[in-house]
């Protein structure tokens, strides 16, 4: 029996990390941009008032909303390729739009099918990582996605703070056309296919994503057996029952839900998606030396690198490692705010990286599609909801103030992981499942 390559595994998630890199580009876009359309340089007729600007940030997840809701639908009906394949229609969209801006409608309306698509994307992205990935690999692959996005957010603070405005655009408009050429060619995921009782299909999936022979049939019976087992094989034929209560009250469904929405609402709460979007500005009221792009820019190569840090240390530290260090020295470097750029370096190891592919990783496969839209939901209000407030915050309570409750948000949080999330750094669906319930599983190596 040949022996599976993850090689065409790490190339799906290369190309699916060409929409990351535009979706974190959104994200970047903000900061060196506010100042700009606030200023007497803008593009626009006028300035930005304090109230148009404080909008910039918001619509956005008010998009992400709208692309969460559409696409907790769509995946459960047409699968993982497709979907992501028509999320770059309103990317393209809504960077269209950035680029020919004449109104501040035009950037709230880019905003939002922007927002659209990294909503979306939230919801199918760590899902089709999670089910093409050998278990191995599982935690690197589903790292890869915010390893993109913060490098798209580096992107979009560099061209968006030392380019031409209409640079920026053309860049995220060139890497959604790059995506679609190349994902075309990449399969439906196996754990959908059989889920719709396309067996063949998802024998072809399994091959392709495993580097397997047509005669390996060994090798592709393990997996389909296994996949059918998920997904509710009975009899030879595969279980596609609705949804029930009762698949979201058990415990491994009640427990993975709990564990995903205190994560994702760590992740908004630990107030680092805050501090990229308002960067420039904090650097610019700081008084710093630097200029306040230049500034953002550092900044953000520290959190770029620290979330590559995640790709080597996932499956060897493990996740529960990674969130309690990362929830710790978040905690830490708010309380001393001179370590602002320890903040967004150790952030990247779990708070801001893993979160949505931790959540894909413990979702009961039933549950996936319905636990990365409450998740991506949870996400979208919360940035929301933390955006608008974080400017009022600073008017009440300072920056010291929002910081010490950022910090203790973390600790919070920290205290949650050490308690609540099991390890599932190599383990098998099952095994996974077992913890959740509360049962020890014997790990057996597979060499």
């Amino acid at each position: 029996m040949q022996k599976p390559s993850p090689i065409y595994q790490y190339l799906a998630a290369v190309v699916v990390g060409l929409l990351k890199l535009s979706d974190g580009m959104l994200i970047g876009w903000v900061s060196p941009n506010l100042i700009l359309l606030k200023s007497n340089n803008t593009i626009l007729p006028a300035p930005l008032t304090e109230d148009e600007a404080s909008w910039l940030p918001t619509v956005m997840p008010i998009g992400a909303l709208a692309g969460i809701l559409v696409y907790g639908f769509v995946t459960k009906l047409y699968g993982r390729k497709i979907p992501q394949l028509l999320l770059s229609i309103p990317a393209i969209i809504g960077w269209f739009l950035c680029c020919f801006a004449r109104e501040v409608s035009h950037l709230y309306l880019s905003r939002f099918f922007l927002g659209f698509a990294i909503g979306g994307n939230y919801v199918v992205a760590p899902v089709y990582l999670v089910e093409i990935a050998d278990d191995r690999i599982r935690g690197i692959l589903g790292a890869t996605i915010m390893v993109n996005e913060n490098t798209g957010v580096l992107l979009g603070f560099a061209i968006g703070g030392f380019c031409d405005y209409k640079v920026l655009p053309a860049v995220g408009i060139t890497l959604n056309l790059l995506f679609v050429i190349l994902f075309v060619w990449f399969p439906e995921s196996p754990a959908f296919l059989v889920s719709q009782d396309k067996i063949l299909a998802a024998e072809k999936s399994i091959r392709f994503y495993r580097n397997l022979h047509i005669d390996d049939t060994a090798a592709v019976e393990e997996t389909m057996e296994r996949l059918k087992q998920a997904v509710g094989e009975a009899d030879g034929n595969v279980n596609t029952s609705r949804l029930r209560i009762s698949d979201v009250t058990t415990k491994p469904g009640s427990r993975a839900m709990l564990i995903a929405i205190v994560l994702v609402l760590l992740n908004q709460g630990s107030g680092v998606f805050t501090l990229m979007n308002y960067s420039a500005e904090i650097f610019q009221e700081s008084g710093s030396f630097l200029s306040e792009n230049l500034s953002s820019v550092i900044v953000q190569s520290i959190q770029a690198i620290g979330a590559c840090f995640v790709a080597f240390l996932i499956e060897k530290g493990g996740r529960r490692f990674l969130y309690i260090t990362s929830t710790l020295g978040c905690g830490f470097g708010y309380a001393v705010l001179a370590s602002f750029s320890f903040i967004l370096f150790i952030s990247s190891w779990a708070v801001a990286s893993i979160t949505f592919s931790v959540a894909a990783e413990l979702m009961p496969l039933k549950l996936r599609e319905i636990g990365a839209t409450v998740c991506a939901v949870t996400l979208s209000l919360s940035s929301f909801a933390i955006l608008k407030l974080y400017p009022i915050m600073l008017k009440w309570i300072g920056v010291h103030g929002a910081m010490f409750i950022f910090g203790g948000i973390c600790v919070l949080g920290a205290i949650f992981v050490i308690f609540m999330l099991p390890e599932i750094k190599g383990k098998s669906y099952e095994e996974i499942m077992n913890d959740l319930r509360g049962k020890r599983t014997k790990k057996v190596v597979v060499e």
